[in-house]
């Protein structure tokens, strides 16, 4: 299986630019030939905002709709990541769409330390995963996806790839790069985690992108590099999935 994470500077102040920003390099990372299955995204909408405050989309909304319509264009799979307007706090959301643009999966970060408890609210809900024809996958955004009981949960439901969308969270990437390592070698399962990059113009907010590809054992096989503008490339193995759990597990959808 062909994966791409892109990792790209966010605009603070301009939604609209951040999201052309997302579609252009969702359009380079599709035009690699071979072309990737798989493209995954930063949680990239959930840091727009002017001067009068931050504006939040649902998941089903306009972002996730022009991907949809990128993934459909290209052929591809596609996971990307929002802050879905709620009260009292918006949620923190990861979206997987189809070859056809569809929402097969919409999952909310379940589990946050501080500061993004601070900011977000977390969703008491179960992680899904969701059967493709490139295998059975799982979206974890930003807490979860260095939550070992959020992996925990989601290999239990037989997930054979882990897909994260960052979106400024407090982990630093050496921190998580140990955090991812150790939860892919432990459960056996590769991960994929796109980041955002952030200049701290506006909201204030600096990020230096800590997007990695590490396979089943626990090896980062690319990494992007702090700062940069980059889409990373890697083929992953996944791991299978005998008869028996194929019937015990469906689709699920949060």
């Amino acid at each position: 299986m062909r994966v791409a994470a892109v990792q790209f500077e966010v605009d603070t102040a301009s939604r609209t630019a951040t999201l052309q920003r997302a579609l252009s390099a969702l359009d380079t990372a599709a035009e690699l030939d071979p072309c990737p299955d798989l493209v995954v995204l930063p949680a990239f909408l959930d840091t727009c905002q002017d001067k009068t405050g931050p504006h939040h989309e649902i998941a089903r909304g306009p972002g996730s709709a022009a991907c949809g319509f990128r993934a459909r264009n290209w052929g591809v799979f596609v996971a990307m990541g929002l802050a879905e307007r709620a009260k009292p706090l918006p949620r923190l959301k990861g979206v997987l769409l189809d070859r056809d643009g569809d929402h097969r999966l919409i999952q909310s970060m379940t589990r946050a330390s501080e500061p993004l408890a601070r900011s977000f609210q977390c969703e008491n809900a179960p992680l899904g995963v969701a059967d493709l024809l490139i295998g059975r996958i799982a979206v974890l955004t930003d807490g979860d996806i260095i939550s070992e009981d959020a992996w925990k949960e989601v290999v239990g439901k037989r997930a054979q790839l882990i897909v994260g969308t960052i979106g400024g969270g407090a982990v630093k990437a050496t921190q998580l790069e140990a955090a991812l390592t150790k939860l892919a070698r432990h459960f056996g399962r590769p991960c994929v985690v796109a980041d955002i990059v952030a200049r701290g113009q506006n909201s204030g907010l600096r990020r230096e992108g800590v997007s990695r590809i590490i396979n089943a054992e626990g090896r980062v096989i690319a990494s992007a590099q702090a700062g940069s503008n980059e889409t990373i490339i890697a083929e992953l193995e996944l791991p299978a999935i005998s008869a028996s759990e194929e019937s015990t597990v469906s689709e699920a959808e949060g």
